[in-house]
């Protein structure tokens, strides 16, 4: 047990609402974190106060992010805290060490081989069935086969299930010819001794709920489980939490249902929205839900904040309620910047526009090319970014997202003139791949209505996940912030185009 001023350090600089959540170690906990109110910090310094004043062992402590990238840095917090030792992963990280541990004790065999790449199964499930594909066919196969699996979608259930959601396939690969290829594709990969991430957590739900031996070590080795960027869970993430925890009360989740941006991967709001219901006492001796509201934004400035709040009070019926946040950052320069708003001719005159406003800002000196960020709805909408910056021979680096999987490229022109690039470099990215990032700078760039919200959003449900996802970047900038749309494509184009629904009264209002 650390030392009465080592446990009253662990509290130190944390906001009150911070210390409530850092100090609420028992029973079910559900912390609702909005965008920049410092949710990693809560959890490490909740965690290392449980250590130090709660009894907690930090080998029984599971903390459970959605990226590796999350994971390292919580750890490097945690190990900055004094805690070492806390397991920390992302849900296939975790399920994978479990099914490492338990496979050669229930199977008596060497653990099936990991498959990272599902196309070359996918590729040999269609010449089964004499389907012709490209590349981009089969990743779309491949997201297909994700999301069914992250869904609790069997093969048998695929075709009559995906009938009823609104999900758009291309005109070659009607439903029934994906159903076909999901189900030869589980079959190649299974012969062949292969499992992919999906089944990893497949594998450990069976594992725990069919054998007690199992499911008991496991629920020893974790007393106390947190979950972060809850509002992202899928139903298969939720059946391993459930199995984790059984009956068991000590869990603590996080999460904004405000910044739910992945439906469209199998991610689902329902489980945070749901979880005060779910955990309510119902037995003497249960706990009661202890519900934390993070709300003090220590990223952007108030006019940021301000448009952020606005954005979703405009929200559609039968939406959930927001948290508002309270901007908390310091004034940069002691000058706030109101939230500027621009309409250009076409998207080259967009586009030269914010490289040139972007290239001035760089020589005033107040900024370095590190500091902003272009984003768009869409990967094709950055190709015109991405010529100007070429032809401007400023270096940048692309963040395209196919779905949930992330490429990154860098581009480094051959000049003398950049001293610095790669990591102090501009970056071009879809809104979908900016999430938990941040930029002093954000250019919002093509905010016409039919790219934000996008055409194929046809439901009331997915328009208010475009509204998210318009909220998601508003919320990377930390003291200016750009929107901006085109009227038409290119000059002579016969189709012009409206500023998003969402900016109605929004951008009247400037």
């Amino acid at each position: 047990m650390k030392q009465k001023s080592d446990v009253a350090g662990i509290l130190d600089f944390l906001d009150p609402e911070q210390r409530q959540a850092a100090q609420t170690v028992e029973g079910p906990v559900i912390i609702v974190a909005g965008a920049g109110t410092g949710k990693t910090r809560t959890i490490t310094h909740r965690i290392a106060y449980g250590c130090h004043a709660g009894g907690w062992k930090p080998n029984e402590v599971l903390a459970v992010t959605f990226t590796s990238k999350a994971a390292r840095e919580m750890q490097e917090r945690l190990e900055l805290l004094g805690i070492s030792g806390v397991n920390v992963y992302t849900f296939h990280a975790a399920a994978l060490k479990q099914m490492q541990l338990f496979w050669p004790k229930v199977v008596g065999t060497l653990p099936p081989k990991l498959e990272t790449n599902k196309l070359v199964h996918i590729y040999d499930a269609a010449k089964v069935h004499q389907v012709e594909i490209n590349q981009a066919d089969a990743r779309f196969i491949s997201d297909e086969i994700s999301f069914a699996k992250v869904s609790l979608i069997s093969t048998a259930e695929y075709e009559d299930m995906v009938k009823n959601m609104n999900r758009i396939f291309p005109e070659h690969l009607p439903i029934r010819i994906v159903a076909k290829l999901y189900e030869e594709y589980d079959n190649i990969k299974s012969r062949r001794g292969f499992v992919d991430f999906e089944d990893i957590i497949l594998v450990m739900i069976h594992m725990i709920s069919t054998r007690k031996a199992v499911a008991k070590e496991i629920r020893e080795m974790y007393k106390h489980i947190i979950v972060d960027e809850y509002q992202d869970v899928s139903p298969l993430a939720q059946s391993l939490l459930n199995c984790w925890l059984s009956t068991s009360r000590e869990v603590c989740v996080v999460g904004d249902p405000s910044q739910t941006i992945y439906s469209f991967t199998g991610a689902n709001p329902k489980y945070l929205l749901d979880f005060e219901r779910k955990y309510k006492a119902k037995r003497a001796g249960d706990s009661a839900v202890q519900r934390i509201e993070l709300i003090r934004d220590y990223r952007s400035t108030d006019p940021i904040v301000g448009l952020a709040n606005n954005i979703l009070k405009l929200r559609g019926p039968g939406s959930f309620p927001p948290l508002k946040l309270i901007s908390a950052a310091k004034n940069y320069n002691s000058k706030l910047f109101p939230v500027e708003y621009n309409e250009y001719f076409d998207d080259q005159a967009e586009a030269q526009a914010v490289v040139q406003k972007i290239e001035e800002l760089i020589k005033s000196g107040q900024y370095r090319p590190g500091d902003f960020a272009i984003l768009t709805r869409i990967n094709v909408q950055l190709d015109v970014f991405e010529t100007s910056f070429k032809n401007r021979k400023i270096s940048y680096t692309l963040k395209k997202s196919k779905n949930a999987l992330i490429n990154e490229v860098d581009y480094s022109p051959p000049s003398e003139e950049v001293k610095e690039v790669a990591t102090n470099t501009v970056t071009l990215a879809s809104l979908h791949s900016t999430k938990g990032l941040e930029f002093t700078c954000v250019f919002l760039c093509g905010l016409s209505d039919g790219n934000m919200p996008i055409s194929k959003a046809r439901t009331q449900e997915d328009i208010e996940e475009e509204r998210r996802l318009l909220y998601v970047g508003v919320t990377r900038a930390k003291q200016r912030l750009f929107m901006s749309f085109a009227r038409q494509k290119a000059a002579g184009s016969m189709h012009t185009r409206q500023r998003s629904r969402f900016l109605d009264t929004i951008w009247s209002a400037k």
